[in-house]
């Protein structure tokens, strides 16, 4: 049996090694330039349009769940009635507050999964 006996072996053992889990999706991607497939539309395209279907639907989720745990503060220690709590949300509701939130949502997905895809 023969062991790594100098540091250039065991470097380029080192890389072998390290490039070996990666190495199966470039050859994927390889193989679909080659079959003619544009690449970046078919394996960046369903990142950016689900990030960008299902972040506004993240948004909703922790906007109702940070009013939730309003009311259930404002019910358990007593510091505000949660009737009060609840009118004080009515009262300051803006309808435009929710759909700039959306827009903006829409627009950081893109640009987060498009900036990451760029560079990852």
């Amino acid at each position: 049996m023969r062991f790594l006996e100098t540091d250039d072996e065991a470097a380029t053992f080192g890389i072998v090694t390290a490039k070996t889990p990666g190495r199966n999706n470039l050859e994927q991607i390889y193989a679909l330039e080659i079959m003619g497939v544009n690449s970046a539309s078919y394996l960046i395209l369903p990142k950016i349009v689900a990030a960008m279907l299902f972040f506004p639907f993240l948004t909703i989720l922790s906007i109702l769940i940070g009013i939730l745990g309003g009311w259930i503060i404002a019910a358990a220690t007593g510091i505000m009635i949660p009737a009060d709590y609840v009118d004080g949300l009515l009262m300051d509701f803006k309808p435009y507050s929710i759909t700039y939130t959306l827009i903006k949502t829409v627009v950081f997905a893109y640009i987060i999964t498009s900036i990451s895809a760029f560079y990852g």
